[in-house]
């Protein structure tokens, strides 16, 4: 586990020799695992090993740990989300007041609707900018379950991640999933009409709990 020296040593082979594509693999790893991490230089390294090596030649480990370093890097993603809803939620509030306010409070309340506004075009860019690069996680961690789809601790950690990061409606579809896999107790299927209902996808989330309450009344 020593990290930091494992990429130093994978550093100054691969500024002779380039041809050892599967190093990229280890650096990558090992600067996803090193304390402190370094995120960007481990998406870097999982970048050229995706370029380079062949596609028979991609382990599905290769996969998840580029989803978890897309993950980690965003880890402030659900708490700008979080955020931008209260920016949306405080807008309203504000406009309201607007309609009934009059001369200086007036003139207070739009000073207010403009900076909340400013923050939310803010808040919107960063998610957008976030919501690109999380995209390429989840793709890395479909090709990781296409790899192993009878894998339940790979299922799980998808699924977990997409509801952590606001993904509920495919979040839903994953725990649906282990379901079908044998994880199928009353807290299993309360999480998926959860993550439905998360997702306003209500007629599917009244489905789940009407399943629910017929299978596991005493729940």
């Amino acid at each position: 586990k020593e990290y930091d020296e494992v990429v130093k040593i994978i550093e100054e082979i691969l500024t002779i020799d380039k041809t050892r594509i599967y190093l990229n693999r280890l650096a990558a790893y090992s600067s996803f695992e090193k304390t402190p991490p370094s995120y960007e230089k481990a998406l870097s390294y999982m970048d050229i090993l995706f370029k380079e090596m062949p596609a028979d030649r991609i382990i599905p480990k290769d996969y998840t740990y580029y989803a978890k370093i897309i993950l980690k890097k965003n880890a402030d993603y659900p708490k700008m989300y979080q955020n931008a809803e209260k920016f949306e939620g405080d807008l309203k509030k504000n406009l309201e007041k607007f309609e009934k306010a009059s001369g200086a409070n007036k003139d207070k309340i739009k000073a207010d609707i403009d900076t909340l506004n400013i923050k939310i075009a803010n808040a919107k860019k960063e998610l957008a900018t976030d919501d690109a690069e999380l995209d390429k996680a989840f793709v890395a961690y479909q090709k990781a379950f296409e790899q192993a789809p009878e894998d339940k601790s790979l299922l799980n950690d998808i699924a977990v991640n997409l509801y952590n990061f606001k993904r509920f409606n495919e979040s839903a579809k994953y725990f649906s999933k282990l379901i079908e896999l044998g994880k199928n107790g009353a807290p299993d299927f309360i999480q998926v009409g959860k993550s439905y209902y998360q997702g306003k996808s209500y007629a599917k989330a009244d489905s789940i709990f009407t399943i629910v309450n017929q299978t596991f009344p005493e729940e």
